[in-house]
């Protein structure tokens, strides 16, 4: 197989890959973004999650452009079991993202690829699907963007780029509108790292403006601040707390 029988692959029936579930010369790889393989119902697949048994392997991460990208991807592919001495199953929903892993796979010397469309699977209840649990609170881009679009139904509502520090200079370069920059200092101890205490909890969540039944959505660069100040948020009684999946990236590479 060279790179231009990628766009031909043979498809796979619904049968046939329930049939190569229990096979263990076959493995099945969700090339989808991230959010739909944890949970999320994206591009008109009537149930969210993956088809249960599959891995992920997302076409995003080829499309993205980041230092030492292509040891990070083989890295990957050892630790998803994606091999030559499979046979892969790759699935989407757009059309798209299947061939750009396969042809990513063929680099790699793999040959024997299939596709498969997920939305069949979705539809028919009775075959396994599976979500994380609590996936619903990391959320996809485009669950920001109908949240701003449409004012959270008037809801109140905060999202807060988070980093240790004064204004990151990712947030300067470029953040999402109506975002506010959080500094993790302002949660926890400098020397031991620790949450601060309740009563200054409380005077930094009147700072930032943030309420009990608030929406409040978080993200970063680095994803270790970004769930400190979401745990703490939590230990404090918010109701509403999410955490963008990707970081800023994602949402730029939403085309937002």
């Amino acid at each position: 197989m060279n790179k231009e029988e990628v766009a031909v692959i043979q498809a796979i029936t619904t049968e046939e890959l329930q049939e190569k579930l229990e096979d263990n010369d076959w493995i099945v790889v969700d090339t989808r973004i991230n959010d739909a393989y944890i949970g999320w119902a994206l591009e008109g697949v009537a149930r969210g999650g993956h088809i249960r048994g599959a891995v992920d392997f997302s076409a995003n991460w080829i499309r993205m452009e980041v230092e030492g990208q292509d040891n990070l991807l083989q890295d990957v592919l050892k630790t998803k079991g994606i091999t030559s001495d499979n046979n892969v199953v790759l699935y989407d929903a757009n059309g798209e993202d299947v061939s750009i892993v396969a042809e990513y796979l063929v680099q790699q010397g793999i040959e024997n690829i299939y596709r498969y469309d997920v939305k069949e699977w979705a539809m028919d209840v009775e075959l396994p699907m599976e979500s994380y649990p609590n996936h619903h609170l990391v959320v996809p881009a485009s669950w920001i963007s109908e949240l701003i679009e449409n004012g959270n139904n008037g809801k109140s509502y905060k999202i807060f780029e988070v980093s240790w520090g004064d204004v990151s200079e990712d947030y300067l370069n470029g953040h999402i509108p109506g975002s506010v920059h959080i500094n993790t200092d302002d949660i926890e101890e400098c020397s031991i790292w620790n949450r601060l205490s309740d009563s200054e909890l409380e005077e930094f969540a009147k700072n930032y403006g943030i309420t009990v039944d608030a929406t409040v959505v978080l993200y970063g660069s680095d994803s270790t601040p970004v769930f400190r100040v979401a745990t703490i948020l939590k230990y404090m009684g918010m109701e509403d707390v999410r955490v963008l999946n990707g970081g800023f990236v994602a949402w730029e590479n939403g085309g937002y």
